[in-house]
C-alpha cells in the first residue's frame, strides 16, 4: 500500500512536494505494525521521489507521532504501541539527520538554546525534532531526544543561553509553563534571553504564548529556528 501512495501524487517532473493526510495515516499504521525493513524502505522511497528530508520530518514523522497519540487517546491502541512507534520514529529521525544537516558541528562562538518540557510530559517527539532543526542550523542544543531539561531556571542560571524553548502539551501545563518562564527570566545569566513556546497546545492555540510569557511561538522546527534567529537579530540591532 505505501509504495502505491508514494507514487500517487507525483508532479509532472516526477517529484512530489507534499504528503497527504491519508498517506500519513497509512504510514502511522506501518509504524505501529510493519517491519523495520519495510518502514525504512518506505521512507527511502519517498525521498528518492523528491520529498526533502525537512518535509519528511515535518509532514510525515511529526504527524504520525501525533496520530499515534490520538489513537491512544481514543483507546484504539495501547500505550506500548505508542511507545514503540514513537521510538521507531525517533530512530528514523536520527538516521536521516545527517541528510538534514543536523550533524554539522556548532561553531565555538555559535548560538545556544536549551529545550524543556514538564517533567511528567510523556510526548517528547516534537521537542526532539525541534532539537534536530536547531542543530542543522548550527546551534548548540541542550535537551532534545530523550534529554529534555526539566529544571529550566536552574539550567539558565548555570550557563549562558541565547534562547530557551518550552514545550506545552496541554492546558494543564499552562501554569507550569508560566511559572517556569517567569522564574527563568529572573535567574538567566543572559538578561535578553529569547523564550520560544511550542508543543501541541500552542499548535492549536498560539494565543497561549502571550499568556505564559513567551516571546513567540511556532508550530514546527523550521518555524521555531527562523523565529529564534529573527528575534535575536532584532534585539542585537536595538541594543
Amino acid at each position: 500500500m505505501i509504495p502505491e501512495l508514494v507514487d500517487s501524487h507525483r508532479s509532472v517532473d516526477g517529484s512530489r512536494s507534499r504528503i497527504e493526510q491519508r498517506e500519513v495515516q497509512a504510514f502511522t499504521t506501518l509504524v505501529a505494525t510493519g517491519s523495520d525493513a519495510r518502514l525504512a524502505a518506505t521512507v527511502a522511497a519517498w525521498h528518492r521521489r523528491g520529498i526533502p528530508v525537512e518535509t519528511l520530518f515535518m509532514d510525515l514523522f511529526a504527524p504520525a507521532a501525533r496520530h499515534l497519540g490520538e489513537l491512544w487517546e481514543q483507546d484504539r491502541c495501547n500505550f506500548t504501541v505508542v511507545t514503540v512507534g514513537v521510538g521507531r520514529l525517533q530512530a528514523l529521525m536520527r538516521e536521516w539527520s545527517d541528510t538534514l544537516g543536523a550533524r554539522i558541528a556548532a561553531p565555538a562562538d555559535g548560538q545556544r538554546i536549551v529545550l524543556a518540557q514538564h517533567p511528567e510530559e510523556q510526548h517528547s517527539f516534537g521537542l526532539s525534532m525541534v532539537a534536530e532543526f536547531f542543530r542543522r542550523d548550527g546551534w548548540t542544543v541542550h535537551g532534545g531526544v530523550g534529554r529534555a531539561v526539566t529544571d529550566l531556571p536552574a539550567e539558565v542560571a548555570r550557563a549562558w543561553f541565547d534562547a530557551v524553548g518550552v514545550s506545552v502539551g496541554s492546558e494543564k501545563r499552562v501554569e507550569w509553563a508560566r511559572d517556569t518562564i517567569a522564574r527563568l527570566r529572573s535567574t538567566s545569566r543572559n538578561p535578553s534571553i529569547i523564550v520560544l513556546a511550542g508543543g501541541p497546545l500552542l499548535g492549536f492555540e498560539p494565543r497561549w504564548a502571550e499568556t505564559i510569557g513567551a516571546d513567540a511561538s511556532g508550530h514546527d522546527g523550521a518555524t521555531i529556528t527562523l523565529l529564534a534567529t529573527q528575534l535575536i537579530d532584532s534585539r542585537v540591532l536595538h541594543n
